[in-house]
């Protein structure tokens, strides 16, 4: 059964369902749609992977990087999310661990994916210094796809910026649906 091929939203729909998956209320609320799930296939983004026992599962990569800055003082600050502004005019303020959160695409490896990442959330052009700390896998029920166990492949990075790349001000990351503000703490 070829779980990642490119037919229709209804065929990936029939093949979830047939395996046990509710996809009924998926696009409601916070939950994302069953087009989404297939675009995500598309992209390279996710695959679906059959368990030791026949689940189907949803596997992601992601790579994941902290920001440091050491300023003359001999403080370490560090870069987070503080919120999101959509188009729609929706705000969300986000709580996370690390700075930038990136989906790793098939053909990419962890350390393009987060580098790609800054540069386009943050505009640093220069030459980016990152390192890898590990890689943390966990499985749990998907929020996005609320009945769909997701396996979630963590590659963690860390990163200092040099003092030709640190904006005091933090930085504004601008795409097409939403604006994302970065700003400095006291690590």
């Amino acid at each position: 059964m070829n779980l990642n091929n490119k037919s229709s939203v209804e065929a990936l729909r029939h093949q979830l369902e047939s395996a046990g998956v509710d996809t009924e209320n998926w696009g409601q609320n916070k939950s994302k749609s069953i087009e989404d799930l297939k675009k995500e296939i598309e992209n390279g983004e996710t695959e679906l992977i059959l368990s030791q026992n026949g689940e189907i599962l949803r596997k992601t990569r992601v790579a994941r990087v902290n920001i440091f800055f050491q300023n003359d003082e001999g403080e370490t600050l560090k870069l987070i999310e503080e919120r999101r502004l959509y188009a729609n005019g929706r705000e969300k303020f986000r709580d996370k661990s690390h700075s930038i959160s990136k989906k790793i695409k098939n053909n990419q490896t962890p350390e393009n994916a987060i580098k790609k990442a800054i540069i386009k959330k943050l505009g640093i052009s220069d030459e980016i210094k990152i390192e890898e700390t590990d890689t943390v896998e966990d499985t749990n029920m998907s929020p996005s796809y609320p009945s769909l166990r997701s396996v979630y492949v963590f590659h963690n990075f860390k990163s200092y910026l040099s003092k030709e790349q640190f904006n005091s001000e933090g930085y504004i990351g601008k795409q097409s649906d939403k604006v994302t503000y970065y700003v400095w703490k006291n690590a």
